[in-house]
């Protein structure tokens, strides 16, 4: 992705973060995570309370991250059904 941040014809969007928000999206040193959507950071400038962003959605990542959540999601559930079911076979 670091590739497609430097290309000249690349996506970016711009985008106003408080500095509070930035640093709960922050994923890494050059990611965010922001509203369930990866974005790879090109450049951010502070304004006072504030940080502009040239970023670059990664769609692909984001996708791995939603389908990861899914399945913890779903062995979380698949817990929470041996732990009821072994409570109602042994006690």
């Amino acid at each position: 992705m670091e590739r497609a941040l430097n290309e000249d014809k690349a996506d970016l969007q711009k985008m106003t973060l408080s500095l509070i928000e930035l640093e709960n999206a922050r994923v890494g040193s050059n990611e965010i995570s922001l509203n369930g959507k990866m974005y790879d950071v090109k450049s951010i400038t502070t304004k006072g309370d504030f940080a502009e962003l040239l970023v670059l959605e990664d769609s692909e990542e984001g996708a791995l991250l939603r389908r990861l959540k899914e399945l913890l999601k779903e062995k979380q559930q698949e817990g929470a059904l041996f732990q009821l079911n072994y409570k109602n076979t042994f006690h």
